[in-house]
């Protein structure tokens, strides 16, 4: 009878570890091992407890009264085995609730999936960066190329050559950035 009770509750632990992340496949190994252990606890015991022989025991015992009053209380023991109660029920449910918010998940995923596809095919058909030229790579990085009229730097380029910003403040000052290609200097 226990046994039962456990091979119908049994789960698909390869499918399971398939879905498992790899930060934790420890916890999963430990929580199956666990649940090992306690399956081939149960599995130790028989499903029907061993049938005592009353026959036996009347014959030979010395107070038959009591082998009577054993047999009659063993077989009124029922042990309880807690009911449902609705339980799987709502679990059922519940799973059915998860399973479409799961597929929403995946429908969803998949449209960005897509998305991000073709965001790389974008992405690869570019030019790459050693051929490109400088407008080519103004145009696709706005933020990161140089740009002499509004943010004016020094050769090399580099962050440790440029001029602190209060340096540069000092030089707007006098003019020395001046607006237009033709004047730089005073």
């Amino acid at each position: 009878m226990a046994s039962k009770r456990v091979v119908k509750s049994s789960v698909d632990w390869i499918e399971m570890s398939k879905r498992v992340p790899t930060v934790q496949k420890s916890n999963f190994i430990a929580f199956k091992a666990k649940s090992d252990g306690y399956i081939r606890k149960v599995a130790v015991n028989p499903e029907e407890p061993p049938k005592i022989d009353w026959s036996y025991y009347k014959a030979n015992a010395a107070n038959k009264a009591i082998v009577e009053q054993f047999e009659k209380q063993y077989n009124n023991t029922k042990i309880p085995y807690p009911s449902d109660k609705g339980a799987y029920a709502k679990i059922e449910e519940e799973e059915k609730v998860q399973m479409s918010n799961v597929r929403e998940f995946i429908k969803n995923s998949n449209e960005r999936i897509k998305k991000y596809e073709k965001d790389l095919e974008i992405i690869r058909n570019y030019t790459p960066y050693e051929e490109m030229t400088e407008e080519e790579f103004a145009y696709a990085h706005p933020e990161l190329a140089l740009d002499s009229l509004n943010k004016p730097t020094n050769f090399p380029h580099t962050p440790e050559v440029q001029p602190d910003a209060e340096d540069l403040e000092f030089f707007r000052k006098r003019g020395f950035f001046a607006k237009g290609p033709d004047r730089y200097f005073p």
